[in-house]
């Protein structure tokens, strides 16, 4: 299931741009837009765990009167409880944890929309085109 960054944020009450900031930081992996709501980011199940874990233990930090993010104890955290595999492939491209999932999701929204294209173009050539109120010669004189 896909959460979109609205809801974490009010679920949280944290900003949006913390999350941002967090991905940026590449702790939440990929994040897909929603093509079908303005690109926002969503993110699934996965990212939600670990947005969890990143909220409470920044919080931990502020109970105990860090007034700045220590950021080792966060990645410490997260590498604690998803590990942090990274696989080579021969290409010598990086493949992190969770890119394959994103992959698949988004080839499943370019399926959907080369689908809603489809029909886009079977429905156009289904419709007779008007005739032209001008012609070629018209134009050329």
């Amino acid at each position: 299931m896909l959460t979109s960054i609205g809801k974490i944020t009010k679920e949280l009450a944290i900003e949006a741009h913390q999350l941002r900031e967090w991905e940026k930081r590449d702790w939440l992996g990929d994040v897909l837009k929603d093509p079908d709501n303005n690109n926002q980011r969503v993110y699934n199940d996965h990212q939600i765990k670990r947005i969890h874990l990143i909220h409470e233990t920044i919080q931990k930090q502020r109970e105990k009167g860090f007034k700045r993010t220590d950021f080792t104890e966060v990645e410490e955290k997260l590498f604690e409880k998803f590990g942090g595999e990274v696989t080579k492939r021969e290409s010598e491209m990086i493949i992190h944890p969770g890119s394959m999932e994103k992959i698949i999701e988004m080839i499943g929204l370019q399926q959907k929309m080369m689908m809603e294209m489809q029909l886009q173009i079977e429905n156009l050539q289904n419709k007779e085109l008007p005739a032209p109120s001008i012609t070629l010669n018209t134009l050329k004189k």
